[in-house]
């Protein structure tokens, strides 16, 4: 990397931060033209990523945005940064999104709104892999969420799911509940999330579907049985294991499996009595 030109990048830019000189005077200190701008982040974004270097890729980033180079020529596919954000979506585990939990990562959350800190609004450690959905609802919020590069969450289990039987039917309901080694303000923070994105309501829904995925299977463990057989206990125990390990142990599904888990003696009395098909 040509460390000099980067050098002197930085300190540009920080002078105009700072503001020292004027845009005008960052233009003319650096490079002629737009063109030879965008060329030169292009090329030098390339190696920062080949190098693993983080603080040269910060840097070129902000520059796209400092010389107003992002939504006018940069987004032109000639020369396209998409790969690069591509990269970050490439961050979240299993291409999940980490707000929900459940879909696919579609678009970069700005954690922080880029209307009102547009100098983080390319900024990688701003943007947050994110699902269609959980991003509109986002979008909508003026809720501070979650920051998933730099709060770890899963350090304890939050998520409680409960089963409801009735008359040969199985609902679910999902409620937060506050680890004791969380603070109050990082706890309200994430009831404030799943309020605004109503991911309560979504998980029970999905449940219900993740259940009637293993229903036959369930029947076929209690063949034979007069009670919550180890069978039973085995196969829900493996499921709990499994999720917990690829999606964590506040996935719908995980905590899915550990509420019917607590209810064996209720689900093994619900299989057993449902008509055979």
């Amino acid at each position: 990397m040509e460390k000099n030109n980067l050098e002197k990048l930085e300190n540009l830019m920080w002078k105009k931060y700072k503001k020292q000189i004027s845009f005008q005077q960052l233009q003319k200190e650096f490079l002629k033209n737009d063109d030879e701008r965008i060329e030169y982040i292009k090329t030098e974004l390339e190696k920062a990523y080949n190098e693993k270097n983080g603080d040269s890729v910060y840097i070129l980033i902000s520059a796209i945005y400092m010389f107003k180079l992002y939504s006018e020529k940069f987004s032109n596919k000639k020369y396209s940064v998409q790969k690069y954000y591509d990269e970050i979506k490439l961050l979240s585990p299993n291409n999940i999104c980490p707000y929900c939990l459940k879909r696919e990562v579609r678009n970069l959350d700005h954690f922080l709104p880029k209307t009102e800190y547009p100098s983080l609004s390319i900024s990688d450690a701003n943007l947050i892999p994110s699902c269609s959905d959980c991003n509109h609802d986002k979008l909508n919020s003026t809720e501070i969420y979650i920051n998933y590069y730099f709060e770890e969450i899963d350090d304890a289990p939050y998520m409680k799911c409960y089963a409801d039987f009735n008359d040969g039917d199985i609902n679910f309901r999902y409620e937060l509940v506050k680890p004791s080694s969380w603070d109050d303000d990082k706890f309200n923070r994430l009831k404030n999330q799943f309020e605004q994105t109503k991911l309560l309501k979504f998980y029970a829904e999905q449940a219900k579907i993740e259940y009637s995925r293993k229903e036959k299977s369930f029947r076929r463990s209690i063949k034979d049985s007069s009670s919550y057989s180890e069978r039973l206990k085995f196969e829900i125990s493996d499921l709990i294991a499994d999720e917990e390990e690829t999606l964590g142990i506040n996935s719908l599904e995980a905590a899915l499996w550990r509420g019917l888990n607590e209810d064996g003696e209720k689900l093994f009395e619900h299989i057993r009595l449902l008509p055979i098909r």
